[in-house]
């Protein structure tokens, strides 16, 4: 209390957003997604979900996606040059039918998915999944935005913005 007492800016600057100001934060074609697990005690395993927020929800949305084990037996490691060990799926059809087609009901009428992944699931490219071999990535049907924290979108970071400079091939060595 004295920490608090002296600085009071400290503590509230720490404090947790409830759901109801990310929601706020969000426009109508917008989609807020965090991704967890749970454990399952019928069958005895963990498994991952998502937390899903939109405009107009009375309340955020839980939707069960695949048992964990499915999701890591699909991975596997590949060398590359550098001999760093890279997290890949052979098949990136499996790697959707585990995690987004359980939220295909969800993404109707999105166009940005704001999402943050947790544990294995930040090293996959979440943008790559195909819906069938040959298919366009998900990343083709909506804007994704990997977060930390659906929290970020109350940063002015996430502000639109009505004009932009973009520079490209700049030469810092000219005289």
């Amino acid at each position: 209390m004295y920490l608090y007492s002296l600085h009071p800016e400290f503590v509230t600057s720490f404090s947790v957003p409830r759901w109801q100001e990310i929601q706020k934060a969000l426009n109508q074609k917008d989609l807020a997604l965090e991704f967890t697990e749970a454990f399952d005690e019928k069958s005895n395993e963990y498994y991952y979900a998502a937390i899903l927020l939109r405009k107009g929800y009375d309340y955020p949305v839980i939707v069960k996606l695949c048992p964990k084990n499915d999701l890591l037996l699909l991975n596997y490691n590949k060398v590359d040059g550098s001999g760093f060990s890279i997290s890949m799926f052979e098949d990136q059809s499996a790697l959707y039918q585990l995690i987004w087609e359980p939220l295909e009901k969800y993404l109707k009428g999105v166009k940005t998915i704001y999402y943050s992944p947790y544990e294995f699931l930040n090293n996959i490219n979440m943008e790559a999944a195909k819906k069938k071999e040959g298919a366009k990535p998900i990343g083709f049907a909506h804007n994704m935005v990997r977060v930390s924290t659906t929290a970020e979108l109350l940063s002015e970071q996430y502000t639109s913005f009505s004009n932009a400079a973009v520079f490209g091939d700049i030469d810092y060595d000219a005289p």
